[in-house]
C-alpha cells in the first residue's frame, strides 16, 4: 500500500512544474494591473512596490522598470518634503487655503499622518476665522472654481469677499490666478515667436501652478517639448551641412545597388526590391530612381497583401470631407495619415512632425500605428545620420527603441510585407527584449 501512494509522486511533481509558469505569468499581470492602478491614484511608492514584486518574478521583463519605479517614488517624496514645508508655513501665516492645498498633496511618506492632521487643523481655523457668513459663502465659491479651473468664476466671488479675517485668502486665490495668466500668456508668446525652451520653461511653471488651468499646460509642456526635440533635430543638421562639405556618394555604389534593386524588381521580388531601394536611399536620400522604385515596391507589396497600406487600415478618410464637416478626431486622423505617407515618401521631418503632433494632440485610436512610424523614422534617420556624431546616432537609436516599446504597449502589429527589412528586424529585436 505504501508502494502504490509514493509511486504517485513524481506524476504529482510534473504537474506542478507545468503550472508554475502559468502561475508566475498570471502574478505578475496581476502585480502590473496593481501598479498601473495606483500610479493612476498618485501612489509610486505602491507602484515600486507592485513593480518589484513582478521583478522578483520575471528579472528580465520587470527589472529595469523596477529600478524606475523607485526613482520616481523617492523624486516624488522630495517634492512632498517640499509641499509639506510649504503647508506648515502657510498655516503659520494664515493662509489656511493655501496649507490645506498644499499639504493635500502629500500622498505618502513620513509626513503623511502630520499632513493630514494639520489639513483638519488648517480647516477648523479657517472655519473660525470666518466672522462674515456671506464672506464665507463667497470664498468658499472662489476656492471650489479655482480647484476646478474656472478662473472667470472664483475671480468673480474672490471680490465679493470683505471680511478682514477672509480677505487675505482670497487675495491670494487672486494673486495665484495673476501669476498663472501672467506666465501663460509669456509661454504663448515665446512658443509663437519660435523660443519653445524658454516656452516649456514657463508652461511647466504654470503646470506648478494649477495643473488643470485654462490653456491646458500639461498639454502645452507635451507639445513644445515635441517642436523643441524637432527644432534641435533642425539646427544639428544644418550646422552639420555647413561644417562638412557635402560628400557625394560613389558613383559605383550607387550604379550597382540600382542594378540589383532593378534585377529583384524585373523578377517581382518585391521585397528585395525595398531593401535595394532603401540601400540606394542611404547613399543618396535624393536619388530620383531610388525613391519612384520604392513607391513602386511598396504599391505592389500592398496591393499582394490584400491591403493598401498601414495608413490606409488606420484610417479611411474621404477625399471629398470638407472643413465644415470634419470633426477634430477627423483632422487627427488625416494628420497621422500624413505622417505615414511622408514617412513612405521619405520625407522623415515632416512625418516626425505629424506623427509627434498626432500623439501630442492626444490621438488615441491608432497610437500604436503613431509610435511604430515614428520609431521608423527616427531609426531611418539614424542609418542616414553622420556616423562620427555618436551621440546624435545613439539619441535617435534610444528614442526609437522607446517609441517602439510604446506601439508595442498598445498591442500593435505591423505588416512585414510594408516595412523596411531593417525596420522589421529591429522591431523584431525590441519584441524579444520585453
Amino acid at each position: 500500500m505504501k508502494m502504490t501512494r509514493w509511486r504517485w509522486l513524481p506524476v504529482v511533481a510534473y504537474i506542478a512544474l507545468i503550472a508554475m509558469p502559468a502561475f508566475a505569468a498570471d502574478e505578475t499581470d496581476r502585480l502590473r494591473d496593481l501598479a498601473k492602478r495606483s500610479k493612476t491614484d498618485g501612489r509610486l511608492d505602491q507602484v515600486a512596490v507592485y513593480l518589484c514584486q513582478a521583478a522578483g518574478i520575471n528579472e528580465k521583463k520587470y527589472g529595469k522598470q523596477c529600478e524606475r519605479a523607485r526613482a520616481s517614488a523617492t523624486a516624488k517624496l522630495q517634492e512632498f518634503e517640499g509641499d509639506f514645508g510649504t503647508g506648515k508655513f502657510e498655516l503659520g501665516q494664515k493662509d489656511y487655503a493655501g496649507s490645506i492645498r498644499d499639504l493635500k498633496k502629500v500622498l505618502y511618506g513620513p509626513h503623511l499622518e502630520e499632513a493630514a492632521h494639520l489639513v483638519e487643523q488648517a480647516k477648523t481655523l479657517q472655519m473660525k476665522s470666518a466672522s462674515d457668513p456671506t464672506g464665507m459663502v463667497s470664498l468658499r465659491a472662489a476656492q471650489a472654481a479655482y480647484d476646478r479651473g474656472s478662473f472667470d468664476a472664483a475671480t468673480t466671488a474672490a471680490n465679493k469677499v470683505e471680511s478682514a479675517n477672509l480677505k487675505p485668502i482670497a487675495a491670494q486665490i487672486l494673486n495665484n490666478i495673476k501669476i498663472y495668466q501672467a506666465t501663460i500668456s509669456e509661454a504663448e508668446s515665446l512658443e509663437r515667436s519660435g523660443n519653445f525652451k524658454e516656452a516649456k520653461a514657463k508652461y511647466s511653471f504654470a503646470l506648478t501652478i494649477k495643473s488643470n488651468g485654462p490653456g491646458d499646460p500639461a498639454g502645452a509642456v507635451q507639445r513644445v517639448a515635441a517642436l523643441l526635440a524637432q527644432q534641435k533635430l533642425d539646427t544639428a543638421k544644418a550646422q552639420a551641412a555647413k561644417l562638412q562639405p557635402t560628400a557625394k556618394p560613389d558613383p559605383l555604389l550607387l550604379k550597382n545597388a540600382l542594378a540589383k534593386a532593378d534585377r529583384d524588381e524585373k523578377q517581382r521580388n518585391w521585397k528585395a526590391a525595398l531593401d535595394d531601394y532603401e540601400t540606394v536611399l542611404s547613399l543618396d536620400s535624393a536619388q530620383p530612381e531610388a525613391l519612384r522604385g520604392k513607391r513602386r515596391a511598396l504599391a505592389q507589396l500592398r496591393k499582394s497583401s490584400g491591403s493598401q497600406s498601414d495608413s490606409t487600415n488606420v484610417v479611411s478618410m474621404s477625399a471629398s470631407m470638407s472643413s465644415e464637416s470634419a470633426t477634430p478626431q477627423d483632422l487627427l486622423r488625416a494628420q497621422l495619415e500624413n505622417g505615414i505617407h511622408a514617412y513612405y515618401a521619405s520625407q522623415f521631418s515632416e512625418a516626425n512632425q505629424d506623427l509627434s503632433q498626432y500623439l501630442n494632440a492626444g490621438g488615441e485610436s491608432y497610437k500604436g500605428a503613431a509610435h511604430f512610424y515614428l520609431a521608423a523614422c527616427l531609426l531611418s534617420q539614424a542609418l542616414l545620420a553622420d556616423p562620427q556624431d555618436a551621440s546624435h546616432v545613439q539619441g535617435l537609436q534610444h528614442d526609437a527603441q522607446e517609441h517602439f516599446r510604446l506601439a508595442s504597449e498598445e498591442k500593435y502589429k505591423p505588416i512585414e510585407k510594408l516595412v523596411s527589412p531593417r525596420i522589421f528586424a529591429e522591431w523584431k529585436r525590441m519584441e524579444k527584449q520585453q
